[in-house]
């Protein structure tokens, strides 16, 4: 079943569920299921099916990375030696074992990808980006920007 498709399976029941948990995920289940006007066993039900669904990837807590010793942003453009797909395969495997490495996104445009890597240092942020990303046999170059500041982070969707 194709996302587009499976997106459009969703109620508008689904999508409130969807959002309450977005909002926080953390809430009990019954008080989760009161502001929603559901029964705790209906709402169990209803969050196991999106998760069957795919709907819901995964539950987690957005840390704040100043607090925890990771303040240094920066994103990466990255552009490929091949197009081939093993090449990519193989890159968007390497990047899955980075954990500095917060999101990878496959791109148009000028670059191939953007990511999203969060360090304790400058200095950090070079050794990885020297070391690992640069010294990647299917990276060919890329180009980066370190964030002033973080304005906006949320991973809640507008359903």
């Amino acid at each position: 079943m194709g996302k587009q498709f499976m997106s459009s399976k969703l109620n508008e029941t689904d999508k409130s569920v969807l959002r309450a948990i977005q909002n926080d995920s953390a809430s009990s289940s019954r008080s989760l299921a009161e502001s929603l006007g559901m029964s705790q066993s209906s709402l169990w039900r209803r969050i196991n099916d999106l998760e069957n669904l795919g709907a819901i990837k995964k539950r987690v807590a957005l840390l704040d990375a100043d607090v925890v010793g990771l303040p240094v942003c920066v994103i990466v453009q990255v552009n490929m030696v091949s197009y081939e797909a093993s090449a990519r395969k193989e890159f968007e495997n390497f990047v899955s074992t980075i954990p500095e490495i917060t999101t990878c996104y496959a791109m148009t445009g000028s670059y191939d990808y953007t990511l999203t890597v969060q360090t304790d240092s400058v200095a950090g942020f070079e050794a990885l980006h020297m070391n690992k990303i640069l010294a990647h046999p299917s990276v060919s170059g890329s180009s980066s920007q370190i964030a002033l500041r973080c304005v906006k982070y949320t991973t809640e969707l507008a359903i």
